[in-house]
């Protein structure tokens, strides 16, 4: 990671640059204890805790849920070997509460990050599992 800096240019009165802050890049790679200790964790929250709507019945998982105070904001992030993605539900605009709530003809009291978005990223990864198992040729027998 790049140190924080204050001034990133400083240009004269005709625009003639002066100094221009110049950003060194250095590659971080976190030790790998940590990481496996990280994944280890999230795989326990996505299969054990709250994320269990979003588990995958063939492949492993992990990942976590969050939901804002008040039930104004609820999402899922996880992630499978090959790919990482997210679902957040709220309002972009107000901070309205997301309290019942009717989805597909169920009344959901209190939208939860493990109550609607985790299952929407499970029906979304079933997809992109079974597209990339296509775009290689694999056969699909039960996704």
């Amino acid at each position: 990671m790049a140190p924080p800096y204050l001034i990133e240019k400083i240009e004269d009165s005709n625009g003639q640059l002066l100094y221009k802050h110049i950003i060194s890049t250095r590659t971080s790679i976190p030790d790998p204890a940590a990481a496996a200790a990280v994944r280890k964790t999230l795989e326990v929250a996505a299969q054990f805790g709250t994320g269990t709507r979003a588990v995958l019945d063939d492949r492993p998982i992990a990942g976590k849920t969050g939901t804002h105070q008040g039930f104004r904001e609820a999402w899922f992030i996880g992630f499978i070997p090959q790919y990482t993605s997210s679902v957040w539900i709220g309002f972009a605009e107000e901070q309205l509460p997301l309290t019942d709530v009717e989805i597909n003809g169920e009344l959901i009291k209190n939208v939860s990050g493990g109550r609607v978005p985790a299952p929407i990223w499970k029906e979304f990864m079933l997809e992109v599992v079974k597209v990339c198992l296509l775009r290689i040729g694999l056969k699909i027998q039960s996704i």
